[in-house]
């Protein structure tokens, strides 16, 4: 069975692994009676379980329900976590490993794991770049974020300088990546907020900003012609949005959303990046099989001549009809040279 690497990058709690969660809860509702593709998590299903409790006690615990608010976890976390989805996609016989590895944001302070991370990020061959949305889109009331325009958290945060450097050093010190095709997915979570107030074009205007240096890197003459580039925001909770931060503190405070609909752990869209990455896939198999891609060496055997063109039309028709396009929520392919939307 071929494997495809997911790597998670972000700063430490951004909510990486909140992402997986909610996406297995996502796509667990969505594809219960599709026909066409078929995604099991194999491994990593008890930390997805924890995490799903863990943001469902947000809702039914008395220590955050009495008061109505409540703050994420913001413990360190130890060591790098490995998920894996099985998918089995018609036409094909076996099927294909997505294989998630969400990096905690301590390995980004610890320079012995500077080599791991660049190792990371030229094996992968999805990049997904978790955003703490409230980190780059509030105001602290800091002079210092007038500067930049967003939140004077956000690049400590978020980690902006180390991500970006990673990729740079990636794409100058290997001629190898650049034979190889990457999807980056910057995924913006915690945005209920924005959500709920009809900002989500302010959010995807913001992300530009944020990482402006990295989204340089990724559209230079060279790298634009391997890298697909999406913004893909999700809901990670659902019935609670950003309130304020502590006092002199970069940690943030959660409310309950007032529409008592949504008073409960209620992710939305969590599975989409999921979906584009499994379009991308098959994308790439299907203008392999129509001539129209050279053979590119890290997907050689993942199709192999096993599935019919045929077959991967539908099922990339089938995976693009369930992607959320709509760029009042913030989507937006940035750079398509696998030519997704055509």
């Amino acid at each position: 069975m071929a494997d495809i690497n997911v790597l998670m990058m972000g700063g430490r709690r951004a909510g990486k692994t909140s992402i997986l969660a909610a996406m297995d809860r996502c796509c667990k509702e969505i594809l219960s009676t599709d026909e066409l593709l078929r995604v099991v998590c194999q491994a990593g299903s008890v930390e997805v379980m924890l995490k799903i409790t863990e943001l469902s006690d947000y809702f039914t615990d008395p220590r955050y329900t009495k008061s109505c608010k409540f703050v994420p976890d913001v413990n360190p976390t130890g060591s790098a976590n490995t998920f894996e989805y099985e998918c089995k996609v018609k036409g094909r016989p076996s099927g294909f490993t997505l294989r998630f590895t969400d990096v905690p944001g301590e390995y980004y302070e610890e320079p012995d794991k500077r080599s791991d991370m660049e190792d990371m990020v030229r094996k992968s061959q999805v990049l997904m770049i978790a955003v703490d949305s409230p980190h780059l889109m509030e105001s602290t009331g800091d002079k210092s974020e007038s500067v930049n325009g967003y939140c004077c958290y956000h690049e400590s945060y978020n980690r902006v300088a180390e991500i970006t450097d990673f990729f740079k050093t990636a794409f100058q010190n290997n001629e190898d990546i650049r034979t190889q095709n990457k999807l980056v997915i910057f995924v913006p979570l915690k945005c209920e907020k924005y959500y709920f107030r009809q900002e989500m074009e302010r959010l995807h205007d913001m992300i530009k900003k944020g990482y402006e240096d990295l989204f340089r890197i990724l559209s230079s003459p060279g790298i634009n012609e391997i890298c697909t580039v999406a913004i893909m925001p999700i809901l990670t909770i659902g019935g609670a949005e950003f309130f304020k931060f502590k006092k002199y503190s970069y940690v943030g405070e959660y409310n309950y959303v007032e529409n008592a609909a949504f008073r409960a752990y209620l992710p939305k869209y969590c599975e989409q990046p999921l979906f584009l990455t499994l379009q991308y896939v098959i994308s790439l198999a299907r203008r392999k099989a129509e001539g129209r891609f050279p053979l590119f060496r890290m997907f050689s055997e993942l199709f192999g001549n096993q599935a019919k063109l045929e077959d991967l039309k539908t099922c990339e028709h089938d995976i693009k009809s369930k992607i959320m396009r709509d760029p009042a929520l913030g989507f937006d392919i940035v750079q398509d040279p696998v030519k997704m939307i055509e």
